[in-house]
Formats: C-alpha cells, sequence, structure tokens
C-alpha cells in the first residue's frame, strides 16, 4: 500500500485516481505479483531447470487450510475518510491514514519478514518469493544456503541507506533465496518470459 501511495504522490495518472480505484490497483498488483512468482517457478520446472545452487525445483506447496485462514480484507471503515476524493485531496487523505506507521530499523526486518512471508503451512517457515520454497526461519542471513531481506523494488534506484524511510518498508520487502537475491541483483522486472536464473 506504501509503495501505491508513494507513486501517487509522484505520478499525476494516479492523483486523480478514485480511493476505489486505487484499491483496486492495489488488489490488481498483489495478485499480479502472487501470478508472476507462481509461473516464473512453474516456467522452471516446465522446462526441467533447476533452482538456486542447482537444486530441483519442488512443486509449489498446496496448504489449503493455509489458504482459507488468509485475511486479505481492508479493515471496516479504513478508506472511509478518502471517499468521493480525488487529486490531492485524495493524496492528502491517504496521507493522513499511513501517517503514523511503525519505522523499522534493518535489523527489525528480520522479525517482520518471519511475519509478513510466514509459510501458512508450517509457522516455523518462511515461503521465499521468486522461488516459493518454504525454508526454516531461522536460517536467514548471507550464506549461499539462507535467505535474506529483498527489496522489490531495488533500493539503489532510490533509497540507498537506512536513514530513507522506504529502505525499511515492509511493504516491498520480501525474504528471497540469497543466491537469487544476488542474481536478481538491481534489475528491473519486465515480461518477456526469459527466467531470471537459468543451468549456465
Amino acid at each position: 500500500f506504501f509503495s501505491v501511495v508513494s507513486l501517487a504522490c509522484v505520478c499525476p495518472a494516479l492523483r486523480s485516481m478514485s480511493s476505489a480505484s486505487l484499491t483496486l490497483l492495489l488488489v490488481l498488483c498483489a495478485a499480479s505479483a502472487v501470478l508472476a512468482h507462481t509461473e516464473f517457478a512453474a516456467e522452471l520446472r516446465l522446462r526441467g531447470e533447476r533452482g538456486p545452487l542447482n537444486r530441483p525445483l519442488r512443486e509449489v506447496p498446496v496448504c489449503p487450510q493455509g489458504i482459507a485462514n488468509l485475511n486479505v480484507s481492508v479493515p471496516y471503515g479504513y478508506y472511509t475518510p478518502t471517499s468521493g476524493l480525488t487529486g490531492d485531496a485524495l493524496r492528502e487523505a491517504l496521507h493522513a491514514i499511513i501517517a503514523n506507521a511503525k519505522r523499522f530499523t534493518y535489523a527489525q526486518v528480520w522479525d517482520g519478514l518471519q511475519g509478513v512471508d510466514e509459510d501458512t503451512c508450517n509457522t516455523n517457515n518462511v515461503i521465499l518469493l521468486y522461488t516459493l520454497r518454504s525454508v526454516p526461519k531461522s536460517q536467514h542471513g548471507g550464506d549461499l544456503t539462507q535467505w535474506n531481506r529483498e527489496h522489490v523494488w531495488a533500493k539503489s534506484r532510490g533509497f540507498p541507506s537506512e536513514s530513507y524511510v522506504p529502505y525499511t518498508d515492509l511493504h516491498h520487502l520480501r525474504a528471497a533465496s540469497v543466491p537469487v537475491n544476488t542474481i536478481r541483483s538491481n534489475k528491473d522486472f519486465d515480461s518477456d518470459g526469459i527466467p531470471l536464473a537459468t543451468n549456465d
């Protein structure tokens, strides 16, 4: 949500959107991200390619009880102050909604990601972005067999240090495999169908 609001501040087209349209945009972005990650893993499996550290990619775990327990609804009344607003008035109302958001240190992000990316089938694990592997929460750090903190929007593209608020914004930080995160680097996303990691 913060990322969409941030974009609304700099993009005139988003400033003129209604609160309902911005909410729909946020939902579509989230759904697209989940679909893209699932398609990426499926495409690698179909090609017989291997994942990080040249390991075979496993099927994405299916956890119906976990999916049923997910609550992705917006709290009742959360966007009420934005009703009927457009332009600067909408931007100001959205800013007022998020103005008191808690800011984390980069060290605190480890704990945040363990909740945000928790595997609902195994609450001792997190689901990694890109590979969709379920790994123990305790296996975080910088080694090739661990997971680390991936800035979905590369930090080098606008907020290179912790002194910038977005650097520790959990809305665009995800748990990711260290080697995959390294390969991704600060590349932008595209829909050309070419996988990020290959056997090469």
